[in-house]
């Protein structure tokens, strides 16, 4: 298996160092850069060639960043992390958004690490209304 890329984004910082720091312990997982602001997240996902962006979802320009960085970078797998932890969710281009019920370090990984490997996948998708 090959190595996932996570691009940090977006504020708060705090927000950056916990994942930064969750993500450098997972062996199939690394940082590959950062970026503050909307245009530099998409400079940086399409410079790095990162499988992730996690971006906090605090922010206001978080649905309008989504839809850009997705259209832009279709390859890419969005995870969004509220800031108090209690709110998660994995975007891709397919287009399915999957919310993360419990947000828990090892739950969001798991959800992180299948998204990944099985993009778009029928398991991924949410189902028909």
């Amino acid at each position: 298996m090959s190595t996932i890329k996570v691009l940090l984004a977006n504020r708060p910082q705090i927000l950056r160092e916990v994942v930064r720091d969750i993500i450098e312990r997972q062996p199939d997982m690394e940082v590959v850069g950062e970026a503050l602001d909307p245009l530099g997240v998409l400079l940086a996902a399409k410079e790095t060639e990162a499988d992730v962006v996690v971006i906090g979802l605090q922010d206001s320009e978080e649905p309008g960043l989504v839809s850009h960085l997705l259209a832009e970078c279709p390859h890419v797998t969005v995870l969004g992390l509220a800031s108090q932890g209690d709110t998660a969710f994995i975007a891709q281009m397919c287009p399915w958004r999957k919310e993360i019920a419990d947000p828990s370090e090892v739950n969001i990984l798991s959800a992180l690490r299948h998204a990944v490997q099985e993009p778009c996948s029928e398991v991924n998708k949410p189902p028909s209304q």
